[in-house]
Parts: C-alpha cells; sequence; structure tokens
C-alpha cells in the first residue's frame, strides 16, 4: 500500500469513528507525544550524567596525589538528577500502561462499531417498511389507512352520485388527505366541495337535513362498493331509521326518488320513521 493510499484508507477510519472514540484518540496522540518528549529528556540527562562521570573521571585524575576536595556539592547534585530520573522512569510506566488501555479501548470501540454497521444493514429494510407500516411520514398515513383510504374513495364516488342528485349537483364529498392535527393520523378524514361556493368544508358544517343526505348516500354507496367487491354476494335489504324528519319536502322527494330508483333494481328498502307523507308514499307499510 502507498504512502497516499494509507493516508487516505487512514482518513476513512478516522471520518467513520465517533466524537468519544476520536477524543480517546487524541488523548492518545497527546499521551505518546508526552512519553516521546520525555524519552528525549531521559536521553539528555542520561548524556548529561555520562558527561558528568567523565569529567569526574578526568577531575579525580588531575587531582590524583593531591589532597582532597570536597565534593559534596557534585554529590548532591548528581544525586538529584538520579532521583529525577527515577521519576521520569516512573512517568513513562504509567504512559505506556495508559496507552495500552487506550489501545483496548480503541479495539473494543471498533468491534461495537462493525456490529452496529452490520446491524444497520440487516434491519434497514425492515426499518423502512416499518416506518411505512406504521405511517411514519408527512402525511401520518398507515399502510392499513392507506387501505381503508383507498375503499373509502370507491365508497365516495358510488355516494355522490346519490349525494349530488338529492341535492341539485351541490354538494359532492371528499376524502381530506392532508393533516389537520399533526398528533392525529390522516387520510380518513371527510370534507364536501359545495359547487354554489366553490369552496371545501368539512363534513360537519352541514345542515341536519345536508347530513342525513349525505348519510344516505354514504349508505347507499357502501352498500353498491360491498356488492362489487363481494362478487355474486348481493344486498337485496336495507333498513333506514329516522332522520327524514329532517329533511324539507324538496328533500324529501328527492331522497324518496333515490330510494324508489333503489327499490326498482331488486331491492327491499325498509323505513323506520314518523314523516306521514312517507307512509302516503312507499306502501306497503305498517303500523
Amino acid at each position: 500500500m502507498t504512502s497516499r493510499s494509507a493516508k487516505i484508507s487512514l482518513l476513512k477510519r478516522w471520518t467513520r469513528l465517533d466524537l468519544k472514540t476520536k477524543t480517546h484518540m487524541m488523548k492518545q496522540r497527546n499521551i505518546v507525544k508526552k512519553k516521546l518528549a520525555l524519552e528525549e529528556q531521559i536521553r539528555t540527562y542520561e548524556e548529561d550524567y555520562n558527561e558528568a562521570m567523565q569529567k569526574e573521571k578526568i577531575l579525580r585524575d588531575q587531582v590524583n596525589n593531591k589532597s582532597e576536595v570536597d565534593l559534596l556539592t557534585f554529590d548532591n547534585v548528581l544525586e538529584k538528577v538520579t532521583h529525577h530520573m527515577k521519576d521520569l522512569q516512573q512517568n513513562i510506566h504509567t504512559i505506556e500502561s495508559a496507552i495500552e488501555d487506550n489501545r483496548r479501548v480503541v479495539s473494543d470501540v471498533e468491534a461495537v462499531s462493525e456490529s452496529i454497521h452490520v446491524t444497520e444493514q440487516k434491519y434497514a429494510v425492515i426499518g423502512k417498511l416499518a416506518r411505512v407500516a406504521n405511517g411514519t411520514n408527512r402525511k401520518k398515513l398507515s399502510f392499513e389507512r392507506f387501505v381503508l383510504a383507498a375503499f373509502l374513495d370507491d365508497i365516495l364516488r358510488a355516494a355522490n352520485i346519490r349525494l349530488m342528485k338529492m341535492t341539485d349537483h351541490r354538494y359532492k364529498l371528499l376524502r381530506y388527505e392532508d393533516v389537520s392535527d399533526k398528533r392525529m393520523a390522516g387520510g380518513l378524514d371527510l370534507h364536501v366541495h359545495d359547487h354554489y361556493t366553490g369552496m371545501n368544508r368539512h363534513v360537519n358544517t352541514l345542515s341536519g337535513g345536508e347530513s342525513f343526505k349525505a348519510s344516505l348516500g354514504m349508505a347507499l354507496g357502501l352498500s353498491d362498493v360491498v356488492q362489487s367487491y363481494a362478487g355474486g354476494v348481493r344486498l337485496d335489504t336495507m333498513f333506514i331509521d329516522e332522520g327524514f324528519g329532517t329533511l324539507d319536502a324538496e328533500s324529501l322527494d328527492q331522497a324518496i326518488e333515490c330510494l324508489v330508483e333503489i327499490q326498482k333494481t331488486g331491492r327491499l328498502v325498509g323505513i323506520i320513521s314518523h314523516v306521514s307523507e312517507l307512509k302516503e308514499r312507499i306502501k306497503p307499510n305498517l303500523k
């Protein structure tokens, strides 16, 4: 491996390390620098010591057969140097132990990092599928709600055929796809488009009679969609309990006309109501 390739490899490994590992490695580097500096000091002290010993020998030769002089000062200096060398050797031992500990830590960190990387690759696809299924997206739409939304779209298409007729083509039901409350899942809220104003608004703003028409349209649309999804299964009977009393005369005529059309397809439509006009226009009836 060339020097440039080695540097690039080291740089890549450095960029993959987390902050804690980098901090440990920087501390280890500083410790190594200090060790080298201490070793240089020891070498200098050893050279000074050897030089002092040589000078001492020369001086002893020079004073041979001469009267002894006081060497206490030189002994004190030598003692200090020796003591300092022992301290330096102890520091070197401590630094070497710290370096060995740091190497073990770096090795453990690299092993854990590799294990995490392998685990992340193993569960990357599963994690993405989990996020899709749980609705971790901008619209907070889970896979289950996505399927229900598709089913609801089919129901709304069938329901709007009846609702448009019962409201003189004024109202059309829509599925609201945006999330109004970030704390809640979205995708299944209903709005209504008012062709008179050209505006969309929540279904809660409909009046009692309008809400009944929308509910009736949804019930009939659900019946149509269930039959189309179920293949050979037919829903030949349906019962409607109350709600007609909230309709004005025109709306009541439109609702009855819609039910009569359903009856003409062969279905049995049962109505539970106290509205006298219904009793007169829909036969037979029970009292």
